[in-house]
């Protein structure tokens, strides 16, 4: 009977860590590489801690995402090659900055940079009357078929 028990036991835990597991699956909406983030800001932050050295990185938004601060590149001496933000998956892909976040997405010192809508497929809003993308000192920059993506 103790056996039973404890196997029951071992069942129960091992469901939990695949719920665990699964969730943060299911609540990303912006993924690089392999790797999930629940936001643009984490995914940022990601690229900013040198996770992602020397690498093109495809920042893909895989489900709408409102952001609670601003997402901010920063580089004094940028260690990538390129990075494009893009939508993945059916439908509009919607980044959503609300009142209250003044800067929405912000690139400094940062080069070779694209955010491709992919047809109009993404969407950056920004409802604090900021524009929803500003670049300040950067390179080789592309903004291309997205809505509401008017950089500064």
């Amino acid at each position: 009977m103790e056996y039973f028990t404890r196997l029951s036991l071992i069942k129960k835990l091992g469901f939990l860590l695949f719920l665990i597991a699964f969730s943060n699956a299911l609540t990303a909406q912006v993924r690089i590489n392999s790797t999930n983030y629940p936001n643009l800001r984490e995914a940022f932050n990601g690229i900013n801690a040198g996770h992602y050295v020397g690498q093109n990185i495809v920042i893909e938004i895989t489900g709408n995402t409102t952001e609670s601060q601003k997402s901010e590149i920063t580089f004094n001496t940028p260690s990538y090659q390129s990075i494009t933000i893009r939508p993945s998956g059916t439908g509009t892909r919607t980044i959503t900055f609300p009142s209250g976040v003044a800067e929405s997405i912000v690139f400094r010192d940062a080069h070779d940079i694209t955010i491709d809508g992919n047809n109009k497929q993404l969407s950056i809003v920004n409802h604090n009357g900021y524009r929803a993308i500003q670049f300040y000192n950067t390179d080789d920059v592309i903004v291309k078929d997205c809505l509401d993506c008017r950089p500064q």
